[in-house]
Order: structure tokens, then C-alpha cells, then sequence
């Protein structure tokens, strides 16, 4: 099991490298199978405070993928 927990933190740390899309599939897959504790909710924040102008186009990426 600790693989399986290996394998999901390096994706999570992957796709956080791609910014907005990354956020939209972290979303997306903590919505379906694979569970990506705060990890979403924490680059959300960390996304929006490096551009406060498009906090609006992340949250909304957050809540499509979560859908």
C-alpha cells in the first residue's frame, strides 16, 4: 500500500507543476478514484495568491473538475 501512496504524491507533485491544469485534474481525480487530501484546496490557494486576477478561472476549474 505505502507504493500506492508513493505513486500518488509524485503525480500530485507533477501536476502541480502545470499550474491551472494541473489544478483541474488534481480536481478531477480526487473527485473520482485516486484521493489528493487538501492537496486541490492548498494549490487553489497558492495559484490565487500568485494572481489574485484569476482566482475566479481557477475556482471555476476547481468546481468543473469536481463535477
Amino acid at each position: 500500500m505505502s507504493k500506492l501512496k508513493i505513486l500518488i504524491a509524485k503525480l500530485g507533485h507533477t501536476l502541480v507543476l502545470y499550474g491551472g491544469w494541473g489544478l483541474f485534474a488534481i480536481s478531477f481525480l480526487d473527485s473520482t478514484f485516486i484521493p489528493f487530501p487538501l492537496v486541490n484546496d492548498l494549490l487553489l490557494m497558492h495559484l490565487s495568491s500568485l494572481s489574485p486576477a484569476r482566482m475566479p478561472i481557477y475556482v471555476l476549474d476547481c468546481t468543473a473538475a469536481s463535477v
